[in-house]
């Protein structure tokens, strides 16, 4: 995988979602398009996963080479009937997933319904990935929220949980984590994570995505470390963490290529990013790269 370790290769691999029309409301389709198959080409192509885009602008592909198009993340920006009409229209579109509407904790209300059902007339042709934050969300709603997502899973293996992290207070984002790991429930995480370590220099922190993966990583190893998961989504210090070829270590917790590629496959599955490069980029500014 380009110019990594073995060990980042394992821990970044597709796992960058490219999120730039979501981060530049006026950005051009097109201009976003070149720009996401210039990442895919360069030295870092292989961490880049899906291009997302709204719904509403889903119309501005018509006029490009289906074929030169990236695999899409289709988010909903309109009401739920007529962005899935939207989605059964543009059958000649590689749309992978469709995400609910960050923000809105959709086991409130028909939207959740609404999907399960459209996703069985479709065969499960699509992931679709539910948000589990609401404006005011309190541990016991991320807990109904993520257990009934586990209840639809039993049946439906393409529905999981997106995690939104901007403005979220860690113990929260922590215990989503949690809650995710212990009912076997896969997730993708929001806001713009191109910076690798978390920021704390206001009164909600920004949140680094190697944080986010290394509080995945002890979750999914212990569902019950609230404290430690916490902690790791507040570490800033790039010191407390290193890689080698084989293991990847924060503080005095080591984890290996295998632990890393199950915990990719069953729980974390890609974040999102305005520049896809970005966080690539980023790891090399702190070293973190040969």
């Amino acid at each position: 995988m380009g110019p990594f370790r073995p060990i980042v290769g394992a821990l970044l691999d597709r796992a960058v979602d490219d999120a730039a029309l979501l981060c530049q409301a006026r950005l051009g389709m097109h201009e976003a398009i070149d720009r996401d198959l210039d990442a895919r080409a360069g030295p870092f192509g292989r961490t880049v996963g899906h291009f997302v885009v709204p719904i509403s602008r889903i119309g501005e592909l018509s006029e490009a080479n289906s074929e030169q198009l990236p695999t899409l993340n289709a988010v909903i920006d309109r009401h739920i009937q007529e962005a899935l009409a939207t989605i059964d229209s543009s059958n000649r579109l590689r749309i992978a997933s469709v995400d609910t509407p960050q923000g809105v904790n959709v086991g409130k209300g028909e939207m959740l319904d609404e999907l399960i059902a459209w996703s069985k007339t479709r065969g499960g042709r699509h992931d679709v990935y539910c948000e589990i934050f609401g404006g005011n969300s309190q541990p016991e709603n991320i807990d109904e929220m993520v257990e009934h997502l586990a209840i639809v899973r039993g049946e439906q293996k393409n529905f999981g949980a997106k995690v939104s992290t901007r403005g979220v207070k860690p113990e929260l984002i922590a215990h989503a984590l949690a809650a995710c790991s212990a009912h076997h429930v896969p997730f993708k995480a929001t806001a713009d994570l191109a910076e690798p370590i978390t920021k704390n220099d206001g009164s909600a922190p920004s949140y680094g995505f190697l944080n986010l993966m290394t509080a995945t990583l002890v979750a999914f190893r212990d569902a019950d470390a609230h404290e430690t998961i916490v902690q790791a989504l507040e570490e800033n210090d790039a010191g407390a963490f290193a890689f080698d070829e084989d293991v990847f270590t924060w503080q005095e917790r080591d984890f290996g290529a295998a632990t890393i590629s199950a915990m990719r496959l069953e729980l974390f599955v890609a974040f999102a990013s305005c520049d896809p490069t970005g966080p690539a980029v980023h790891l090399g500014e702190l070293g973190f790269l040969p």
